[in-house]
Formats: structure tokens, C-alpha cells, sequence
């Protein structure tokens, strides 16, 4: 059996993409939609418990990990959740074992979404992840509906 592997860049897929969203801008780009992530629950990774996002105590220090392309940016959502976190940036798409992340002092690991996936089988009672929504801007929202009702109306 064979495989075929096509892969277009950015510029090449363009001319099918139907929109370009970005996340954290603070209004919608030219030709483009903005959204944000909203923190919404921390979740236990042992036992998929969800708590509310006040469940550590303001100014509680927690370990925070993150793998993902701006680790900066998480950092500074659990610092504007009144957490301090302790910063342990990682290359996007790292993978980890239990030694890399037993970290000194202990305290509570805090972690993003797309790391928990990567940390489930081996995770410490006290580790957790911020549970984000997404939420597209007012203009994407109307966009989007436009394009269902003439996909339904088909």
C-alpha cells in the first residue's frame, strides 16, 4: 500500500479557506476574525474533577506548565487568576515523563489542556489543568450563522 502526503503552505490553502480567526487579538484584523480563550474550570487530571477557578487560594504558588507556542500567555492568565506561578516553559509539542516534571518545592502543577493530554497516564494527585472556552468575536459569531443558514438552505 502507499501513502500520499500533500501538504500546501499558508499562501497555497488560501484560496479555500473560508475564515482566519487569531487568538488574543484585541479587535478583528482586516479580512480576519479575533477570539479569546476564557478560562472556565481547573480540572483534576487523576480524576477529572472540575472546580471553580477560585479553588486555589489568591496568591497560592503552583508549578505551571506549558508547551505551547506564547508559554507567556499562560503564565499571565493564572497571574491575573491571582495565582503565582512558578514558570516552567516548554518547546511546543514537548512530551514529558513524571521525572521531568517532579518539581521542587512541592506544590500544585497547573497545566495547559493540550499538556494534560500528554500527562494523564502518569499525573500526581495534584496536578491540574485550566479548562479554556473559546469565544470568537460578535462579527465571526454573525459571519458563522450566515454561512449555516445558507448551508441548511441548500
Amino acid at each position: 500500500a502507499t501513502t500520499e502526503i500533500y501538504t500546501l503552505s499558508l499562501h497555497d490553502a488560501l484560496p479555500i479557506l473560508d475564515a482566519v480567526l487569531y487568538n488574543g487579538a484585541g479587535s478583528d484584523p482586516a479580512g480576519a476574525f479575533s477570539f479569546v480563550l476564557q478560562p472556565s474550570a481547573l480540572v483534576n487530571l487523576r480524576s477529572n474533577e472540575a472546580v471553580g477557578l477560585e479553588h486555589f487560594a489568591q496568591d497560592q504558588q503552583v508549578h505551571a506548565l506549558a508547551g505551547i507556542g506564547n508559554p507567556q500567555r499562560f503564565f499571565a492568565t493564572l497571574e491575573a487568576l491571582h495565582l503565582r506561578p512558578v514558570p516552567h516553559a516548554f518547546p511546543d509539542h514537548a512530551a514529558y515523563s513524571a521525572e521531568q516534571l517532579n518539581f521542587s518545592p512541592a506544590l500544585p502543577l497547573l497545566m495547559t489542556e493540550k499538556d494534560a493530554v500528554k500527562c494523564r497516564a502518569f499525573a500526581a494527585a495534584d496536578w491540574w489543568y485550566l479548562a479554556v472556552d473559546a469565544q470568537p468575536s460578535p462579527a465571526f459569531v454573525a459571519w458563522f450563522d450566515a454561512r449555516l443558514e445558507r448551508l441548511i438552505a441548500r
